[in-house]
């Protein structure tokens, strides 16, 4: 694959890229990489929402808002200190949500307990091996 870092993936790259993290793989030197579904949550959060990641691994389950039948976010970007208000697709709040349920979090509590740093270098070593 393309290096990454200088151009936007496609849908394929990005739905392999997700899968791969999601399943595990083992390197040319014998380590095995666990899988990873908090990092491929994450990714697949950055890529519906909009946000950056270090913006997703910020989110609550309680940021996102159900107003007049929709749901929506209200963030301050870290990056730039802009405030964004906008609408969440509901099959993407019911995804998180399930994360949510699934790990015994409150509403209150960060979804992801885990640093951009980590995310980009696992996003880095699976690049590197696809």
């Amino acid at each position: 694959m393309a290096n990454f870092k200088t151009r936007a993936v496609s849908k394929e790259e990005f739905e392999l890229i997700i899968k791969t993290i999601s399943t595990g793989f083992v390197l040319p030197d014998g380590r095995r990489v666990k899988p990873n579904e908090r990092v491929a949550t994450i990714l697949t959060l950055q890529a519906n929402l909009g946000l950056r990641v270090g913006d997703v691994v910020e989110l609550r389950l309680s940021d996102i808002v159900l107003e007049n039948g929709r749901y929506h976010l209200d963030i301050t970007e870290q990056k730039t200190q802009k405030t964004r208000n906008f609408t969440v697709p509901a099959e993407v709040y019911i995804y998180i949500q399930n994360y949510a349920i699934k790990r015994g979090l409150k509403p209150k509590q960060r979804l992801f307990d885990i640093s951009v740093r980590t995310v980009q270098n696992h996003l880095q070593l699976t690049c590197d091996y696809l």
